[in-house]
């Protein structure tokens, strides 16, 4: 999930080095460029719209209070890692406080009749799946790729024809037959399928480019 007017995981030396400095302007392009990040993995793992944008923030805090102890290693970016690490953990934590509320589990709606199909105040912990079968880590990684992928696409699609960026849309994300997706071009469906495969190799070498800027940019924080 991309975060609206952003350029998502574009994690820039400077701006971290601002955010160490506490300059809020720099605070500010972070949140935009990994709320979304957050938010999907938090959603992912069973939270509500509401307690979600809650662990967002609670995540945010974390970032900004341990930002000056984030050292990357000299041969790889571990920030991934590192923020990766602190998600994870308000996730955890959150469960673990719910599981030991006793309200928690005397809200209306967590021990109700199963006829009452109104009741919308199911407790967090009820709704919650366990963590052994939440896959979290894979939940993390999972999201992280998909916003990887999000920017790659961004990138491609200026990258390319406009024609040849439809049949992509048309044939990977939209998932539309060859034959349907050519007519609509009004192409032949080789065509159609070449012209997808010049897209989605273009959004395949933005990825890999992505990921070698965050890694450089992560190595020069260790000169700021």
């Amino acid at each position: 999930m991309k975060a609206e007017g952003t350029d998502t995981l574009r994690t820039r030396a400077s701006l971290l080095s601002a955010m160490r400095r506490g300059d809020e302007d720099g605070w500010v392009q972070f949140y935009g460029s990994y709320r979304g990040y957050i938010y999907s993995v938090a959603r992912g793992a069973g939270f509500s719209n509401e307690e979600s944008e809650d662990l967002v923030q609670e995540t945010m805090v974390a970032v900004k209070n341990h930002i000056g102890s984030f050292l990357p290693d000299q041969r790889r970016a571990r920030f991934r890692t590192w923020l990766r690490t602190i998600v994870r953990s308000r996730i955890v934590d959150r469960v673990r406080r719910r599981s030991h509320d006793p309200l928690s589990l005397t809200k209306p709606g967590a021990g109700g009749s199963q006829g009452d199909s109104n009741s919308t105040s199911t407790s967090t912990i009820n709704r919650l799946p366990d963590l052994k079968d939440v896959e979290l880590d894979r939940l993390l990684d999972r999201s992280w790729e998909q916003s990887l992928v999000t920017e790659a696409q961004d990138r491609a699609k200026k990258k390319v024809r406009m024609r040849h960026y439809q049949a992509y849309y048309l044939l990977d994300l939209r998932e539309m037959s060859t034959r349907d997706a050519a007519k609509s071009l009004g192409v032949n469906a080789v065509t159609a399928r070449v012209w997808a495969f010049r897209v989605r190799s273009e959004v395949l070498r933005q990825m890999r480019q992505i990921e070698k800027e965050m890694e450089q940019r992560a190595r020069r924080l260790l000169a700021d």
